[in-house]
């Protein structure tokens, strides 16, 4: 049952790999202000709801302008980058032929310069800061707070000024905005922006104002039309939840006329624009190739989990004592009948002992000092180390008996040179 469920581990892993080489999950991940994003500054709000009132639509990930023959609209909300030089002449192209450009700023990024469009997006911080202020004075605005002290009112306006200067990161979920003048909408809509546009000519219709500030200007250009929106916050899944603002959103749009045949969510700038490490070999250009080492890789390791053939049983035990490892050597020994490999080891071993216990100049190969060394007859250690020396020097066989009494006799005289009992 094991072996079925690795298998099956390997077989899914290989089937997944290989439908992602045909299929790739959408939304790059990187980006949470893109049309996959669900966050509060996402897009997917406004993608799903243009998706139902109009089929046609899209997402453009590999070029800016996806059909140059064709009169589409093309909607770049807040892009991660700004179009470069190139980019802008490959719009005004497409929007002189007949297509519909709706340009939103990023809402924490108000510079920008449309190029042959001519106009400009400033920022504006005036609008942002008092909104902030105004905010905030509603939220300290206590009856308890009568009684603070003058020097405590004058120490905190020397740290709100010293604090004034310091540049903070703008949060437009954080502040209520200002009211837009607008004919789009019927009503007051709140408009959260960071700048202005700026236009050369008196060409454009401004569609929605701020205190007499332009932030949605409209123009034509040959046959097509382009609409410049000073703010992409508008567009984002939290402001769509306002349904007056989301009427705002969708006005806008319509706001580029109905003369176009599909609709494209431009995903290009968010893909060049985003950050990316590790996440560049997943990228449109190296996916292939990733995939393709990732799937070699799962087969490599699923050729190398499977068994071929039965299961090898191992006959190797380990050794649990030195009793056992000695018996092992003597059957090997016994089996190869090298008893005088044996014994020519055993005797110089005997060698030194003699210099480890008697020191370094005992006379190892006298039987008479090896004989009072070893408190023992000086005839029979004569008469051994002669038949061992005989078989030393001429290389003399001998038989396993003759072997084993040897082996014998040697550790005994080494037992007895170690003061032990006898073996």
């Amino acid at each position: 049952m094991r072996s079925r469920r690795i298998e099956l581990l390997w077989l899914v892993l290989t089937l997944l790999l290989l439908l992602l080489s045909t299929w790739w999950l959408p939304g790059s991940g990187n980006l949470n202000t893109d049309s996959y994003s669900v966050s509060f500054s996402g897009r997917k709000v406004l993608f799903q709801t243009v998706s139902r009132l109009d089929g046609n639509v899209f997402r453009s990930h590999d070029q800016l302008v996806p059909r140059s023959e064709f009169a589409d609209r093309q909607l770049i909300l807040g892009p991660a980058r700004y179009p470069t030089s190139e980019e802008w002449d490959q719009l005004y192209a497409a929007v002189l032929d007949g297509s519909t450009v709706i340009f939103a700023a990023a809402a924490n990024d108000a510079h920008l310069d449309t190029g042959p469009f001519r106009a400009r997006i400033t920022s504006d911080f005036g609008m942002i800061a008092s909104n902030v202020e105004d905010s905030d004075d509603e939220e300290n605005d206590d009856p308890d707070d009568a009684s603070t002290s003058s020097d405590d009112d004058e120490s905190t306006d020397a740290e709100e000024t010293e604090d004034a200067d310091k540049p903070e990161p703008i949060d437009f979920f954080s502040f209520r905005g200002s009211p837009a003048e607008t004919e789009l909408v019927e009503g007051i809509v709140n408009w959260k922006s960071n700048g202005e546009i700026e236009t050369d000519t008196d060409d454009w219709d401004v569609l929605l104002t701020v205190d007499g500030k332009p932030q949605i200007v409209r123009r034509e250009f040959g046959l097509g039309t382009f609409v410049l929106v000073a703010s992409d916050e508008i567009f984002s899944n939290g402001a769509l939840l306002e349904p007056d603002r989301a009427v705002l959103a969708y006005r806008i749009l319509e706001a580029g006329g109905d003369t176009f045949d599909a609709t494209w969510f431009d995903e290009t700038l968010n893909d060049s624009g985003a950050p990316k490490v590790l996440g560049i070999i997943f990228a449109a250009e190296f996916r292939p190739i990733t995939l393709q080492l990732l799937l070699i890789l799962v087969l490599f390791g699923w050729m190398g989990c499977r068994r071929f053939g039965p299961v090898e049983q191992t006959l190797r035990t380990r050794r649990r004592s030195i009793v056992e490892h000695a018996e092992a050597v003597g059957i090997l020994y016994h089996g190869a009948s090298a008893g005088s490999h044996a014994v020519k080891s055993l005797r110089e071993f005997l060698r030194q002992e003699l210099r480890r216990l008697c020191g370094p100049g005992f006379r190892v190969d006298d039987p008479a000092a090896v004989a009072r060394q070893a408190q023992t007859n000086e005839a029979d250690v004569r008469e051994l180390f002669e038949t061992v020396d005989g078989i030393e020097v001429f290389g003399a066989t001998v038989n396993r008996s003759k072997a084993s009494k040897l082996l014998r006799q040697l550790s005994t005289l080494i037992a007895r040179v170690r003061k032990e009992p006898p073996v």
